[in-house]
């Protein structure tokens, strides 16, 4: 498992962070400089969180 895990989307990152998980940097996207990368300490309750959090707005969409 790689040692942290990229998340392009705000509104994932900011999820995330509400649910405690560790913002190890933030970087400007290389494809696309108006929008930042936002680079997570990578664990496995993060990855249990990311498709709770998608389905979840998914849902609510």
């Amino acid at each position: 498992m790689n040692k942290y895990k990229d998340i392009f989307t705000k509104w994932l990152a900011l999820e995330l962070l509400k649910r405690d998980h560790d913002l190890h940097k933030v970087i400007a996207n290389k494809k696309n400089p108006d929008y930042n990368v936002y680079v997570f300490i990578n664990t496995e309750a993060l990855n249990n969180d990311i498709p709770l959090i998608t389905k979840a707005k998914k849902l609510g969409s």
